[in-house]
């Protein structure tokens, strides 16, 4: 619709008002007051003046809006080729964003790809780390145990070395110990043969030979078999007595010979002036005896003779007969220190 149309009916509008006033105005007249009639004619005129100034307004309203939809009308043109232009610019985007998509959505599935791969590098980094880690406890723990196994090999060496010692020892000791015995079975052979050789010298005959616990043998001689009462010379069967001893002293090469005195507690006879009293008796009946073994061929430095008086009697003297059995010859065979310690030495006499 143009303005053209819109402005005529205003117009029509505004006249019609304009008539219609002043039938109004004239049928008033005859009914009021001419003067306030006139007062309203004024007033309408005044009216009519505001609606025809607000006519001709709203006709330079109308023109100007006319000329604003005609330049509009170009602009509408200019804009639907704009449109045009935009809609087929937004296809070809649209066109390149599908397109994009695509890419996108290639790249992403590529994405997802890259990164599962990546997780399953990860993952195997992580079990190389651990299995390195690993590795690296168990490398250590090989070191620590090749270090202790060369300890070990060591010591095992040294204990196969103690085993090999041990056993050569060992096989030593039996050696020594069967030499030992053998000389002991020599010993006994040699006492038992001394025993029965002593055994008609008289009744003290079952007391003569007397082994110890520490080995020792002790070969008691009376003093009427060596020598006569109060003397310290040798009687005539002393040489075969202290003969029989000798044989028996060459099966115990390594014993030392102690040769020992021992007279009873009554002192010596001071008239004779040969002994000042029973110790010189006592030592001087021992020495006797032990040069008669060095004659017989012991060797000297393993004898050695002491006097021990009355100091160490077998029996508690109360007649003759226990003075006599205190005075004595004693050859002890003192063992070395490997035949005291053999467990069951032999005794001849069983005691």
């Amino acid at each position: 619709m143009s303005l053209q149309a819109i402005r005529l009916p205003i117009i029509l509008a505004v006249l019609v008002i304009g008539a219609a006033a002043l039938l109004i105005i004239q049928s008033h007249l005859h009914q009021t007051d001419q003067v306030a009639l006139q007062s309203e004619l004024e007033d309408l005129t005044n009216q009519k003046e505001a609606l025809q100034q607000e006519s001709e307004r709203l006709s330079l309203l109308v023109a100007e809006r006319e000329n604003r939809l005609a330049q509009q009308g170009h602009q509408q043109n200019d804009m639907t080729e704009v449109v045009s232009e935009l809609r087929d610019r937004l296809q070809d985007l649209n066109d390149e964003y599908r397109a994009l998509l695509q890419t996108f959505e290639a790249n992403q599935q590529r994405l997802n790809n890259a990164n599962e791969r990546l997780q399953e590098l990860m993952n195997a980094d992580r079990e190389r780390d651990q299995h390195a880690t690993q590795l690296a406890i168990l490398t250590a723990q090989v070191n620590e145990l090749e270090v202790e196994n060369t300890g070990l090999r060591s010591t095992l060496t040294d204990y196969r070395n103690l085993a090999q010692n041990a056993h050569i020892t060992l096989q030593t000791e039996r050696t020594q110990r069967q030499q030992l015995e053998l000389a002991l079975q020599q010993e006994q052979q040699a006492l038992t043969h001394l025993q029965s050789q002593l055994e008609g010298l008289g009744s003290e005959q079952d007391s003569l030979i007397e082994q110890l616990a520490d080995g020792s043998t002790v070969i008691k001689l009376p003093e009427r078999i060596l020598f006569e009462p109060g003397s310290a010379t040798l009687n005539s069967q002393a040489q075969s007595v202290l003969a029989e001893i000798a044989t028996a002293i060459e099966s115990f090469p390594q014993y030392t010979i102690a040769v020992q005195g021992h007279s009873d507690s009554i002192p010596v006879v001071a008239s004779a002036r040969l002994f000042p009293s029973n110790w010189e008796l006592s030592s001087a009946r021992a020495s006797a005896a032990v040069r008669i073994l060095v004659d017989l061929g012991i060797e000297p430095t393993r004898l050695k003779a002491t006097g021990f008086a009355d100091t160490r009697p077998l029996v508690e003297e109360v007649d003759d007969a226990s003075r006599r059995e205190n005075r004595r010859i004693e050859v002890v065979l003192e063992p070395p220190l490997e035949v005291r310690e053999l467990d069951a030495p032999l005794s001849p006499t069983g005691s």
